[in-house]
């Protein structure tokens, strides 16, 4: 009996000394893993059995999603970066235009130069307060808490005032432009939010479009669409999964100033509005979608 007793003991003090020392390793290991802050290690399990087993697969699970929030917080960063640099990009431009504009005012005594440069200073001031402008928007949009007001209303109609503004400027580009308005159902949404939204995609027809291009406003089955389509060159090297991505531009467009502020601010607009966009790109025909 006591030769029992004496085994089961021996047997006990066995399984707390694995136990103790399994409990160290993972120990060693997790201050190994917090030290590191590039490593991929994971913890290993030596000693199988007494819930140890269950307790180092949920530690690795926390381990790997504080890896992937790691990443997510650094593509965050780099994000931020970049958006920083764009921002710092797109405002010197047009000041160091306007720096050198004013500087040939000073010095011209041409009348007819004088008046040239004046009119380029207007355009140069205008889009830089249309810069500052669309950065202070972008940051109220992006508030969780900032809500837009919803109403019923026809999106046809705030189009058509809208089309009405731009046709003139997308006719004198060459743009052959076609309107094929059929509806005016109701929907929830705002007129204001809409409009520019609207606006956005008409500039991008004007100051990036080619040749030809079409709007359509219809109900398909038991869904409202607008799309707008258009043609573009292929020195344009637009990258369609990106189009709506803050501050991107293809190359052509970036040479030309623009911020690449409008398509990313018609996607969070209509999003607050409960609507969704998409974008489409096949041959040289891009085609933006609204979802009602």
């Amino acid at each position: 009996m006591i030769g029992i007793l004496l085994g089961l003991l021996a047997a006990a003090l066995l399984v707390i000394l694995l136990l103790s020392l399994e409990l160290k390793s993972l120990r060693d290991q997790m201050a190994y893993i917090n030290r590191e802050d590039k490593t991929n290690k994971r913890l290993n399990l030596g000693f199988h059995g007494f819930f140890l087993d269950s307790l180092v697969m949920e530690i690795n699970k926390y381990i790997d999603q504080g890896k992937i929030k790691e990443e997510e917080l650094s593509y965050e960063k780099e994000k931020i970066k970049n958006q920083i640099t764009s921002i710092s990009h797109d405002l010197r431009t047009p000041l160091t235009s306007i720096v050198g504009y004013l500087d040939l005012l000073e010095k011209t005594k041409d009348p007819e130069e004088y008046q040239a440069y004046m009119e380029t200073l207007k355009k140069k001031t205008k889009s830089l307060q249309k810069l500052v402008v669309d950065f202070y928007d972008i940051s109220l949009l992006e508030d969780k808490n900032y809500q837009i007001d919803l109403e019923d209303l026809a999106p046809s109609m705030v189009l058509e005032d809208k089309i009405m503004e731009y046709y003139k400027d997308i006719e004198d580009r060459g743009i052959k432009l076609a309107i094929d308005i059929e509806n005016s159902d109701l929907i929830s949404s705002n007129s204001q939010g809409l409009s520019r939204v609207y606006s956005n995609l008409l500039s991008n027809i004007k100051n990036h479009g080619c040749q030809t291009a079409k709007i359509v406003h219809k109900r398909q089955g038991d869904q409202v669409l607008t799309t707008f389509s258009n043609k573009i060159s292929p020195a344009e090297d637009l990258d369609v999964d990106k189009i709506f991505e803050k501050f991107y531009t293809g190359q052509k467009s970036r040479n030309k100033g623009s911020s690449g502020i409008g398509m990313y601010a018609s996607k969070v607009i209509l999003e607050k509005m409960g609507h969704d966009i998409s974008a489409d790109l096949e041959g040289d025909l891009l085609t933006i979608t609204i979802k009602y």
